[in-house]
């Protein structure tokens, strides 16, 4: 990690590119993440590039979730409606043929989906909206279980051809 930011900036800034919209959305992105990591974050300069980045895809989910969890103690109605519109994003993905290493996110969607679920259901326990929250947390546990069984279904399969991985997977599995 970079300790002067600013010098993060002169490399990662944007604006002295000329790049494709996908471009200008990951320098932002990135340098905002960068920004984020400083132990005297600027929440509100933070803020704004997280929503300068949603300009040139509206659509990126890492943007959302970074937002969330950057202002969850500070807005938490507005870090509601960030986990909410992430949720929705993650939906609309195929997760049969999701391939995080073909993505350019800094999260992979499928395995942090559970914990998304879990942060908005605890975002609107402190806002005192108590309605759905015992069904996302299902969701979320639903999920958990899901992979859960496949792992354990995967090392059964393993055991029972002998194969030496076993132990990673089971480690896994914990």
């Amino acid at each position: 990690m970079m300790e002067n930011y600013k010098e993060a900036e002169k490399y990662f800034n944007p604006a002295k590119y000329t790049f494709d919209k996908d471009n200008m959305l990951y320098c932002k992105k990135f340098l905002a993440f960068i920004y984020a990591k400083d132990k005297k974050k600027d929440y509100d300069k933070i803020t704004e590039m997280y929503k300068d980045a949603l300009q040139y895809n509206d659509h990126d989910i890492d943007c959302f979730i970074e937002l969330a969890i950057l202002n969850e103690i500070r807005k938490p109605e507005e870090t509601m409606k960030m986990y909410e519109t992430a949720i929705h994003l993650i939906r609309k993905i195929d997760m049969e043929k999701y391939n995080f290493s073909n993505t350019k996110n800094l999260y992979d969607v499928k395995d942090i989906f559970p914990e998304i679920l879990n942060n908005l259901a605890s975002v609107k326990l402190r806002l005192n909206q108590h309605n759905d929250v015992e069904k996302i947390l299902n969701e979320a546990l639903g999920i958990v279980k899901k992979r859960k069984a496949a792992i354990n279904s995967q090392l059964k399969s393993l055991q029972d051809s002998n194969q030496s991985n076993t132990e990673a997977l089971q480690e896994e599995v914990n």
